[in-house]
């Protein structure tokens, strides 16, 4: 079962930038690789993959109020083995309730490096996604609703 996965325009525009630069280095098409398994790994899985164990590929960002997630390139995963070292990278994504169709979606909405700040890099990132990114997406997309953690 294939799950739908959408990605935000500041999304696609960093994935763009990396794909600029994967002609010519060895690390950015090593990164583009990974991101794409991990994007993949939530097309056939969708929320399978969600857990709270070290190796599990996407974990929940616990600050924020969406049921927003990050898929996690490093430390290794089994769609990213061999992601051993930095950038630590962590895709965010929100799971969104289309209105037409019941269905549940997941946006894709930004990449980040957490490498320098650890688990100080997620507080200004949840703000940029609820503050901007999801009314954004919204705006564009209204027939889409986030999911929020507690209904």
């Amino acid at each position: 079962m294939a799950y739908e996965v959408h990605h935000h325009p500041y999304f696609m525009k960093q994935l763009e930038g990396l794909i600029d630069i994967a002609n010519a280095s060895d690390e950015a098409r090593e990164l583009l690789a990974d991101i794409s398994q991990l994007i993949e790994a939530l097309e056939n899985n969708g929320k399978g993959i969600e857990g709270h164990e070290h190796g599990d590929p996407s974990h929940p960002i616990i600050a924020s109020n969406f049921m927003t997630f990050a898929l996690r390139r490093t430390p290794p995963t089994y769609f990213t083995p061999l992601a051993n070292d930095p950038p630590v990278l962590r895709i965010p994504y929100v799971w969104f309730a289309d209105i037409h169709t019941g269905k549940d979606l997941a946006v894709m909405m930004l990449i980040g490096d957490k490498t320098n700040l650890g688990n100080e890099w997620y507080q200004p990132i949840v703000k940029r996604i609820e503050t901007l990114l999801i009314p954004d997406w919204i705006k564009h997309n209204p027939h889409h609703k986030p999911k929020r953690k507690y209904n």
